[in-house]
C-alpha cells in the first residue's frame, strides 16, 4: 500500500518536466502515488506528464483551470488519501532515496507533522552551483543525520529566517486537520507562514541535513520574479 503522495503543481513547466518525471521513476522506494496538477498551462505539459503513465503506474493527470500557487496546492491537497504527501515543484528534482529516506525520518520521529532536508542548487541545465542562500539554510541544520527541535528553539530559528527548503518537505496528511491549508492571499513565504502555523498547533517539525533534493534556480522561477 502505498505510504505516500507526490503533489506536482505545474504552471507551463515543460522544460524541466522531463527531469523531474524521470527523477521519480528512479526512486528507491517504488510504491507511491502521483498527482500531476496543471494549473492551465498553455505548453505541453499535459502531453509530457501522460507519457510518463506508462513508467509510473499510480500517476494521475489532471488539467485543472488556473487558480494561482496557493489555491493550486491546496487543491492537490484535497486529493491525498496517503500519510503523507509532498509538494514537488515542477521545475526541481528528488534524488533517487528521497522518498525512502524522508519516511524514514517522519517514522523517527512520529510527533512531527512536517519533515524536511537539505538541498544542492542546480542551475538551468541541471549542474549544482554554489549558493549563498543554501549556505545560510544549512547552518540552521543541526549536524545531526536526523533532528527535532523543541518548538520553542523551532520557532527561534525560523524566526532568524525561512531555513526550510519548501519543496524538500514531507507533510504528515493528518496534520492538516488542525493546521489547514496554504494562505491563498499571499504569494510568497506561504510556506514560512505555514511552517509558523504548525508550530503554534503544538506540532513539531523534523529535518535532517542530508541532501535529498535538487532545487533549481533559473530566470523564471517564482523566487526571481517576486523578488523583482
Amino acid at each position: 500500500v502505498s505510504r505516500v503522495t507526490v503533489l506536482i503543481p505545474n504552471f507551463n513547466g515543460e522544460k524541466f518536466l522531463p527531469q523531474l518525471f524521470d527523477c521519480l521513476v528512479a526512486q528507491t522506494l517504488t510504491d507511491f502515488k502521483c498527482v500531476f496538477l496543471d494549473d492551465g498551462s498553455t505548453d505541453d505539459s499535459i502531453k509530457i506528464a501522460r507519457s510518463y503513465q506508462e513508467y509510473l503506474s499510480d500517476l494521475e493527470v489532471l488539467e485543472l483551470s488556473n487558480v494561482g500557487i496557493a489555491r493550486n496546492w491546496n487543491r492537490g491537497v484535497e486529493q491525498v488519501t496517503t500519510e503523507f504527501f509532498t509538494l514537488l515543484h515542477c521545475d526541481d528534482a528528488y534524488e533517487p532515496e528521497y522518498l525512502a529516506e524522508m519516511i524514514k525520518l517522519m517514522d523517527h520521529f512520529p510527533g512531527a507533522a512536517i519533515g524536511h532536508c537539505g538541498a544542492v542548487t542546480i542551475i538551468e541545465k541541471g549542474q549544482s552551483v554554489y549558493s549563498s542562500i543554501e549556505a545560510f539554510k544549512q547552518g540552521r541544520y543541526l549536524p545531526a543525520p536526523a533532528f527535532c527541535r523543541s518548538i520553542r528553539d523551532e520557532y527561534q530559528a525560523l524566526l532568524s529566517g525561512d531555513y526550510i527548503n519548501c519543496p524538500s518537505v514531507i507533510y504528515r496528511a493528518s496534520m492538516t486537520q488542525d493546521v489547514g491549508y496554504f494562505n491563498a492571499d499571499l504569494t510568497q513565504t506561504l510556506d514560512w507562514e505555514y511552517w509558523f502555523r504548525v508550530l503554534l498547533q503544538g506540532l513539531s517539525i523534523c529535518g535532517t541535513s542530508g541532501r535529498l533534493y535538487r532545487y533549481r534556480r533559473h530566470e523564471n522561477n517564482l523566487s526571481n520574479q517576486n523578488a523583482k
